[in-house]
């Protein structure tokens, strides 16, 4: 924080302060305050980034444009949800206003991945802390092991893991 009180020609300091700032594309908060007996200006830099969740209600260019204004540095989309056309219309749209404002946003896409499922249960059973716990394929026989034992539709899971990794559940 940069604080000037007094007769200092303020006008100035924040002009050059902003040129010089927005010409390296960092974001700046300035606070101005009259005091009396002279003017105070206290300028602070912003370290955090703002990520803000795009979806049905922010998609429109109105909405987008006062997230960018409001400090939004960075649009997430859940690609969970719509098709691969619409989400280019978002990004489109985005870099567009982007483009417009002066003002660099990115783009984080928030990407689906596997959903596994627990299978059919023989019965029920109570999970604890550290215990060991054997998956398999559902629609496979059990493992003939003493371990409780818990179906999984997604068959891909064998090739990504090994035995003994630790998985949380």
């Amino acid at each position: 924080m940069v604080l000037f009180s007094g007769e200092y020609n303020f006008i100035e300091y924040i002009e050059s302060f902003v040129l010089k700032f927005l010409s390296r594309k960092n974001k700046a908060i300035i606070f101005v305050a009259l005091a009396t007996g002279g003017t105070e200006v206290a300028i602070m830099t912003r370290k955090a980034k703002i990520v803000a969740t795009i979806g049905p209600a922010s998609q429109n260019e109105a909405v987008l444009e006062k997230l960018i204004r409001a400090g939004m540095d960075v649009a997430r989309m859940n690609f969970s949800h719509g098709t691969h056309e619409q989400h280019a219309e978002r990004i489109a749209l985005l870099r567009q206003v982007s483009e417009r404002l002066g003002v660099a946003v990115g783009i984080l896409q928030d990407l689906q991945g596997p959903k596994i499922r627990v299978g059919e249960l023989a019965e029920v059973i109570q999970l604890n802390e550290g215990e060991t716990v054997t998956l398999y394929a559902a629609g496979t026989a059990a493992p003939g092991n003493g371990e409780k034992k818990i179906p999984v539709d997604f068959r891909q899971l064998f090739d990504s893991v090994r035995t003994s990794d630790r998985l949380l559940l």
